[in-house]
């Protein structure tokens, strides 16, 4: 038999698309919260019980609502936000729907409490189920109260989905704790069964709020930046490659002031963090980016967690640009000190001894000065035909400020296992990773040469014959254009066979043919042939660079580690290398007396 179609009872058609907007108790929050900061509110203050489940409490100083228009509060699709829908693409408002608070109230006991400045008494609304129960007058402060009890009660299949009190806690101080990133005007308190969970005080700055999320580790290893691209604004704060975290939930994003979980903005942040960290770590960031109303919709996501661009491609670039740009400058930067650009609490009170000066340092080798190189590393370039893209004096002449650590100008003090190189320098031990210091080398100048029209190219006396089987053939043909992008000429002999005709001169002291069979085989070990061009680019240049690079176990004369150092003072990012591990370390002289017990 057929079974015959009905049109849904008006309570069960309003259950359902609660379903869609109020996820768990922190939907509830984030509406009423968002209701409060659309309200003008100066002051905001959430009360929890059992994690939201038991009840939700949202009081604001905002400007209330009038008597007359309170009970249109609960009604479907009922604002004051928009009018036409012209309205979406000039939105100032955090909402704009009109469902939330009819969703909260079809599955919960909502009380509102509620006054205008006007009024000399507030009214008083109560809901079960989506049912009014009673609207009366009461007094109250000017300001609007909403109580949420009993969540999902009319819905249990949906309660019972519920996590432990704690998770859905943790839940409700996030979203919070968000919404006071976009919001530092306004003062916010979380409080859950008498015990305070988030207080933070209204403040002129954002950059007061930047470090709600990520913690004082995030604060100590952050860069604080705001640039423009074109129409685009974006500012925050970005983690230095050396503090990261197993999962990408630590990349906090905001697009005209809304906290979204948008899959574009994250890939742009993770993109231009590529080859600074170690595969399957994520940075810490909060971003927020500011694109004119009329190429965002936010109306595509029921509980507006995401938005749509016109212009994806752009807004791509622009972030992973203005990321890339301001990681740059980081492996430039190293030790305690840093420049203003880095916010940075110190360890110790100003003013307190670092235990240095008592005398002179021992030297070993000392790498400044005038002293020619009296040769090249293997991967490296002479200064006197190489210019580097980012260039120390050119970064000084833009108004950067100086180096805090410059590798050519510290104490060569020895080798640790033929593998790590001992600096000194003021009041700090440095050790190098030569393997790690010298792979990067090599990737940047090899990406480099992949910008120029025409890469420099060394061709060989003799054309290396390289005979594959069909299977590294077949990936090899996938990359070729990319290989001669940076200095490469290869033709075909014959079956699964090519000639190596010319390398780059980064790689011309290689065996070419281990190198490129060695790399053609790590690309397809590692699934390096997914993802975009430029990613697979880098991950061919990063498996060369890795492959060229000088290895552990191997003793370096002064003048190789002069080479090295001078290159490392001369390239952007160098403070990983490009598979994320740590290019150097820094050990201050605090911390030697704290190792010796001296302190």
């Amino acid at each position: 038999m057929t079974k015959k179609i009905i049109s849904l009872p008006e309570e069960l058609t309003a259950q359902i698309a609660a379903g869609e907007v109020i996820e768990r108790p922190a939907s509830v929050v984030k509406e009423l919260v968002e209701n409060a900061l659309d309200a003008g509110a100066s002051n905001i203050d959430v009360e929890l019980e059992e994690g939201g489940a038991a009840l939700i409490r949202v009081v604001d100083d905002g400007e209330g609502i009038e008597a007359a228009q309170a009970p249109l509060v609960f009604e479907r699709h009922a604002t004051s936000k928009i009018t036409t829908l012209d309205d979406l693409s000039r939105l100032n408002t955090l909402g704009f729907r009109g469902e939330a608070m009819h969703s909260i109230a079809s599955v919960s006991r909502v009380e509102l409490l509620t006054r205008t400045r006007e009024e000399t008494a507030g009214t008083r609304i109560t809901i079960e189920g989506g049912r009014t129960v009673d609207i009366i007058e009461a007094g109250c402060p000017v300001g609007t109260s909403v109580k949420v009890e009993d969540l999902f009660f009319a819905t249990p299949a949906r309660k019972k989905f519920l996590k432990k009190t704690s998770t859905e806690q943790s839940h409700c101080v996030d979203i919070t704790t968000k919404l006071a990133l976009s919001n530092p005007g306004v003062g916010f308190r979380v409080s859950s069964e008498s015990r305070t969970l988030l207080d933070v005080r209204g403040t002129r700055s954002g950059a007061d709020r930047l470090f709600l999320i990520g913690g004082n580790d995030f604060r100590k290893q952050a860069v604080v930046f705001d640039q423009t691209r074109g129409r685009y604004r974006l500012w925050g704060a970005l983690s230095t490659p050396m503090l990261t975290r197993s999962n990408a939930k630590a990349i906090t994003s905001f697009v005209n002031g809304r906290p979204l979980r948008d899959s574009l903005v994250n890939r742009a942040v993770i993109t231009a963090y590529r080859r600074l960290i170690e595969p399957k770590r994520y940075p810490v960031a909060v971003l927020f980016l500011e694109v004119p109303g009329e190429e965002v919709d936010v109306n595509v996501h029921p509980a507006k967690l995401e938005v749509r661009f016109v212009n994806e491609g752009a807004i791509f670039s622009a972030v992973t640009s203005v990321i890339a740009e301001e990681l740059s400058f980081i492996g430039m930067y190293g030790g305690t000190e840093r420049p203003e650009r880095f916010f940075s609490i110190p360890e110790r009170e100003a003013g307190e001894s670092t235990g240095g000066g008592a005398g002179e340092p021992a030297v070993r080798y000392h790498l400044s000065g005038e002293s020619k190189r009296m040769f090249t590393l293997p991967g490296t370039v002479s200064h006197d035909t190489f210019q580097p893209r980012y260039d120390a004096n050119h970064v000084a002449a833009a108004g950067n400020e100086p180096k805090s650590l410059r590798f050519t100008e510290m104490d060569y003090l020895g080798q640790v296992a033929a593998t790590y190189l001992v600096m000194g320098g003021g009041d700090r031990l440095v050790l190098i990773d030569q393997h790690a210091a010298h792979e990067r080398i090599i990737f940047e100048r090899l990406k480099s040469s992949a910008r120029l029209a025409t890469p420099p190219s060394q061709r060989l006396l003799l054309p290396d014959i390289i005979e594959m089987t069909p299977g590294t053939f077949s990936i090899f043909t996938e990359v070729l254009g990319l290989m001669e992008e940076i200095g490469f000429e290869i033709a075909p002999y014959g079956e699964n066979t090519v000639s190596v005709k010319a390398v780059p001169p980064l790689l011309s002291n290689m065996e070419i043919r281990q190198l490129i069979v060695d790399t053609i085989d790590e690309i397809e070990n590692t699934g390096g042939r997914r993802g975009s061009l430029d990613e697979i680019r880098e991950n061919l240049l990063a498996v060369m660079a890795c492959r060229a690079a000088i290895k552990a176990n191997r003793r370096l004369g002064q003048e190789e580690v002069h080479a090295l150092c001078s290159d490392l003072d001369t390239i952007p990012n160098a403070g990983t290398c490009p598979h994320g591990r740590p290019v150097h370390i820094v050990i201050s002289s605090y911390e030697l007396e704290r190792l010796f017990k001296r302190r």
